[in-house]
């Protein structure tokens, strides 16, 4: 499926990240991995998933999965990239954050 190869991805992707940002596309609940996965294969349509990222987050009692796309020199090129992708992908309320910020949010899984 693409989410496994997409978390075993971000999960060696992490263990090296590089500083900048990221654009946040999307969270959601780890029971909606259908959802997530017709998600992905959509992307996949207008975007090179070398440069999407799918990391696993624990919020309060509640475990989901985040999506992000790309490494940005600034929060601004992050923006443009955010303000530029189709709507279809606007849903989640993306916005730029920092790459180490996604670092940190793992930290429960993979550290």
């Amino acid at each position: 499926s693409y989410l496994r190869r997409r978390l075993n991805a971000t999960e060696t992707w992490m263990q090296d990240a590089p500083r900048g940002y990221t654009a946040r596309l999307l969270t959601v609940g780890q029971d909606r991995s259908v959802f997530l996965e017709k998600f992905l294969r959509h992307f996949a349509d207008f975007y090179p998933l070398r440069n999407l990222m799918v990391y696993p987050l624990r919020l309060g009692e509640r475990d989901r999965f985040v999506v992000t796309f790309g490494v940005y020199h600034s929060r601004e090129d992050a923006r443009v990239f955010i303000d530029n992708i189709p709507r279809y992908f606007i849903g989640g309320r993306p916005f730029a954050q920092q790459i180490s910020d996604s670092v940190s949010e793992t930290e429960n899984y993979w550290r």
